[in-house]
């Protein structure tokens, strides 16, 4: 694992074992906190992002009946969302 402390810690000069030292920190980390369940939340989570970007592209089969309080909001984000 790594040490907190190492890692905030600020340097002004590394030679390359120090950067390879560190490479197969974050590597051996990266390997250590992989799992099926965190891929398949990055998985849902990339989908949702993608989703309230994009949006569904499949037709509307039915009509949405949003509260007026609802909507509002959805157009807030929508609006905000086209700024960025």
């Amino acid at each position: 694992m790594l040490d907190p402390e190492i890692m905030k810690a600020i340097h002004v000069s590394a030679n390359i074992s120090d950067v390879e030292s560190r490479l197969r920190k974050d590597q051996q980390y990266h390997l250590d906190a992989a799992s099926p369940t965190r891929d398949i939340f990055q998985k849902t989570l990339a989908l949702i992002c993608a989703l309230q970007d994009s949006g569904c592209r499949v037709p509307v089969q039915e009509q949405t009946v949003l509260l007026e309080k609802k909507r509002y909001f959805r157009e807030k984000y929508a609006a905000h969302k086209m700024k960025t």
